[in-house]
């Protein structure tokens, strides 16, 4: 009975601890925003939420298209400095605060800018690179409102 009473906890043990693992990679995976709405333009995201994710960012591309974007999610909200390492192609980049208004633009930063890095004047929660231009051709200012969807 003893042996039993054991085998049994661990196996309820086990059976919680692989519900409480696929719990938070479905909570990873769901709630995600797929686009973004900036001036009336959307935009399909790649979304980087982890640490090594938002490290490689768009690192790994060899362009962008104009229909693209990458969204960095942070924990919360701070003055996040983004930078040129391994990039072939320039950017905007655009902070957003925790209620989706644009709070820093940072337009048209080219590869050749690495090593320096490039903060916003507030803290924000969010950021947005997107292929160079962007901001400039859709006139986007500070204070303009993002909206996310799935």
């Amino acid at each position: 009975m003893k042996k039993f009473l054991i085998i049994f906890s661990l196996g309820v043990v086990l059976f919680i601890g692989i519900t409480a693992g696929l719990s938070l990679l479905e909570r990873k995976n769901d709630g995600l925003p797929r686009h973004i709405t900036l001036a009336g333009v959307t935009l399909k995201l790649h979304v980087a939420v982890t640490e090594s994710e938002r490290q490689l960012g768009l690192s790994g591309f060899s362009s962008l298209s104009e229909e693209e974007a990458m969204l960095f999610i942070f924990e919360s909200s701070d003055h996040h400095g983004f930078w040129m390492k391994d990039m072939d192609f320039p950017i905007d980049i655009i902070w957003i605060d925790e209620k989706g208004m644009i709070v820093s633009i940072e337009a048209s930063v080219s590869p050749q800018t690495y090593p320096a890095v490039f903060t916003p004047s507030v803290p924000a929660r969010y950021v947005l690179e997107t292929v160079a231009g962007f901001s400039e051709k859709n006139n986007l200012k500070v204070d303009d409102l993002a909206v996310f969807t799935d």
